[in-house]
This record gives C-alpha cells, structure tokens and sequence, in this order.
C-alpha cells in the first residue's frame, strides 16, 4: 500500500494515460483513475522534493517546477529530458518555481523566487528578467514572481510582493503598476499574487 503522509497539494495535470500527476510538498504523485492507487512518479527521479508548479503541453512534454531544484523537463514515461537552474548552463531566474505558463508563440514563462525566465521550446534559449535590471532595459519590481500571465495580445503580466508588472516581449519594455495612496485608482495593493 502506498505510503503517503503529506497533503499538501500544489498543482497537478492529466497525463495522456488519463492518469493524474500530482505536485505534492513531498514529492511528484500519480493516481490511477483506474484502479484508484496513489504511487510515486518517477521516483528516482524526484523522490520526496517538493513540486511546486506542473504543465503538460500539447506534444506530452511535461515540465515540473520544484521548490529549491529548479525546472525539469519529461517525458510521459518520466524520463528526464533537460534540467534548468541557476547553477546550470540552461539558467533560469530561481531555482523556486511558483509556476509554469506557455505562450502562443513557443515559448514557456517560468515564474519563481529569483525573477522572471522565458524559455524558448525550440531552442530552449533562455532569456531572464530580475530585479533590479538584471539582463533587461527595463527591470522587474521584485525578485519574488508569484504568477506570470499571457494575455491574447501578447503581453505578459507579472505579479510580485512588489506590484504588477507588465512586460510587452516584443519592444523588452516593462511597465510597473504600484499602490498609489493619493490616486484612487491605482492597483489596492503592492502585494500581487495572482492576475486573471
């Protein structure tokens, strides 16, 4: 019988199987819809590290974002294809990651404790937005991104402990939106943890 004494859940997605994959504090869980069996997927792999942020793109790829291990790249058997971390030659912002988004120009946002990394699915270049300035002209108004969203025009909106961030890709021209206690309609809050 499986063992499992952590549930604390995070994220998960359907697997092409019709299985669920399940990011876990404990580590990255499959449940048999089938047979109704919770096990460990990939274990060797992933054992109990925390998995923070799931996607599974249309060509079954799957990518996890963990907390404190940075970015991997699947595939549905569980094999590991790439590895992205601030240590390693694909960097990315921060090794915690909040959340994984695509886009609809090949691209995937990685959002975490350390800044803002888009990764190119093609060529897996990699190109990163920090606080303060980092590679960017403009800068992002805190290291700790919670949440990325890409809207249908193209634009990215970041959300920080620090305000809303909006990064138009195609000028690298970011915009940040604060509090404002003398204008009414500014945002209510610096603190910004997700956006819709």
């Amino acid at each position: 019988e499986f063992d499992y004494s952590n549930n604390l859940i995070w994220s998960f997605q359907q697997l092409q199987s019709g299985n669920l994959l399940i990011g876990t504090h404990g580590g990255l869980i499959e449940f048999d819809v089938a047979t109704r069996n919770f096990s460990f997927f990939s274990e060797q792999e992933f054992g109990k590290i925390p998995v923070r942020a799931l996607t599974i793109l249309p060509d079954g790829n799957i990518w996890v974002g963990t907390y404190m291990n940075g970015l991997v790249l699947m595939n549905q058997q569980g094999h590991v294809l790439k590895r992205f971390s601030e240590d390693s030659p694909d960097k990315i912002a921060g090794n915690i990651i909040w959340e994984i988004v695509p886009d609809n120009k090949n691209n995937i946002w990685v959002a975490a404790y350390g800044g803002l990394t888009r990764i190119n699915l093609s060529t897996f270049e990699t190109r990163m937005w920090k606080y303060p300035g980092y590679e960017s002209k403009g800068y992002i108004s805190s290291s700790s991104v919670h949440h990325v969203m890409v809207d249908k025009s193209g634009i990215v909106w970041i959300s920080t402990i620090n305000g809303l961030n909006r990064l138009d890709p195609a000028k690298d021209k970011i915009y940040v939106f604060h509090h404002d206690q003398g204008n009414p309609v500014s945002i209510s809050n610096d603190r910004i943890l997700s956006t819709f």
